[in-house]
């Protein structure tokens, strides 16, 4: 009888054990299903190797099957399809392969041994998961995570990590907001400015985890719908209203005067851009064209943004005058920031220095006139012949000199302040406000216009 028991009470010890550890196990080796995934596209050299810290499985998704490996994994580049080498052999794909992050109580990462970050490629590492597919030249590579952990590596190249925490949390929730609507709209974002620059785990610092992480979970919202949250570098002391910059109108994304963007710091308070008129023509009008004269004929109030802009120039064959109105065919206002040729302004925030090389000339009828260029202009000679004039300078004999005198400004001088689109929150003023003494849900109040900041 007490034999009879004890095999009882044996079984039901193994029965209990069944219970509460095989399930444990199973639980360990479940693919961890992001809460709010994020798809990075990143940039790997032609071929590249990954090692894994942590618990990962490696999928074929040709035929739905887990690759066993150990150790660092060689990926190879051929037309259409994916070649990896595993523990000495090799495997073909034509969809690709996935590293898929396992459910552990270990940090999880991935180790890749070439891949392009800030214009070099260099061994990075990344939470998450990763999946390859067959590309053109290279191969095609996603990073996969959850929402917080892509912010931990995106905040830090956004904002440097060492200014105010308050600002660091404000950049946090923007980032975040942004990254919510792109991948909504897009699918996936990529790691540079095109989206926002992302560094992987190797990017992260101490201060910024500690402002996402804070701020988890934590968006703008206006009406109850997640905010578009742009931001950018300085706004020049306003910020502006979105139709001034990219055409159609936004409640939130509207201009607010922006003393706190006035940091003693920051170097985009004043700029100036110096580019070369054959630049310049060459984007405005093409072949042919001599650019004489540029002047600003509309600006937004109350931000004061370059709305439009008259480029006058003299047809080089025929001494034809044209006219344009940038930007051209219905372009954004912030389009004028690379209407002019390399380099691009910083901001549409600016005024326009020509030299002067106006002159007073004598006219046929023995009268006068004032010129600010002489390109183009109808010169008669002794002879009683009249010519275009058709030269960078004019030679004009003085009562005991002869100088040359430029017939047209051959450089034009930009003068502005702020750097970016102006839109949304500056981060130089985010700054500015955190040292202010603002919170960072003040400081995101503050550039978008009626929002509410809630946890979802």
């Amino acid at each position: 009888m007490r034999a009879k028991m004890k095999a009882k009470l044996v079984l039901a010890i193994s029965a209990l054990m069944l219970v509460f550890i095989f399930p444990a196990e199973l639980q360990a080796n479940q693919v961890v299903q992001y809460e709010t995934p994020m798809k990075i596209k990143l940039i790997p050299s032609i071929n590249f190797n990954v090692n894994p810290t942590g618990q990962y499985r490696l999928f074929n998704l040709d035929n739905q099957k887990e690759i066993a490996f150990s150790g660092e994994i060689q990926f190879r580049h051929a037309a259409n399809q994916v070649t990896v080498r595993v523990n000495g052999r090799d495997f073909t794909s034509n969809r690709g392969f996935e590293f898929q992050e396992l459910r552990t109580s270990t940090e999880s990462f991935l180790t890749i041994s070439s891949i392009q970050q800030q214009g070099n490629f260099q061994t990075a590492q990344y939470r998450g998961s990763l999946r390859v597919e067959p590309g053109t030249n290279r191969l095609t590579l996603f990073n996969t995570l959850d929402i917080e952990d892509y912010l931990l590596g995106v905040v830090p190249r956004e904002m440097p990590a060492l200014w105010h925490q308050e600002a660091l949390k404000a950049q946090a929730v923007a980032a975040r907001n942004y990254s919510f609507k792109q991948m909504a709209a897009n699918g996936f974002l990529v790691d540079t400015v095109a989206n926002q620059v992302y560094g992987g785990k190797s990017g992260e610092h101490p201060n910024t985890n500690q402002a996402v992480r804070a701020t988890k979970g934590i968006y703008a919202t206006h009406n109850g719908v997640i905010i578009d949250a742009y931001f950018h570098s300085s706004s020049g002391g306003y910020t502006e209203n979105s139709e001034n910059v990219w055409r159609n109108p936004v409640p939130y994304i509207r201009a607010v005067h922006d003393p706190y963007d006035r940091h003693p710091s920051n170097s985009n308070n004043s700029w100036n851009t110096q580019l070369n008129r054959s630049t310049m023509e060459q984007t405005i009008f093409g072949n042919g064209v001599r650019l004489v004269d540029l002047k600003v004929t509309e600006r937004s109030a109350p931000a004061g943004s370059v709305q439009k802009l008259t480029a006058t120039g003299i047809n080089t064959a025929t001494g034809a005058v044209v006219t344009t109105t940038l930007p051209k065919n219905n372009g954004t206002g912030d389009s004028l920031r690379s209407a002019f040729g390399t380099p691009s302004l910083r901001s549409i925030n600016f005024t326009i220095d020509q030299p002067n090389v106006a002159v007073k000339v004598k006219t046929a009828n023995g009268g006068s006139q004032n010129m600010n260029y002489t390109y183009g202009a109808k010169v008669q000679s002794a002879n009683g012949s009249q010519s275009n004039v058709n030269t960078n300078e004019l030679t004009v004999q003085m009562k005991t000199s002869t100088i040359k005198h430029p017939t047209a400004a051959n450089t034009y001088t930009f003068n502005g302040s702020g750097w970016g689109h102006r839109l949304g929150m500056s981060q130089w003023g985010a700054r500015g406000m955190a040292e202010a003494g603002k919170k960072y849900d003040e400081i995101l109040k503050h550039y978008y216009t009626g929002i509410k900041i809630e946890r979802r």
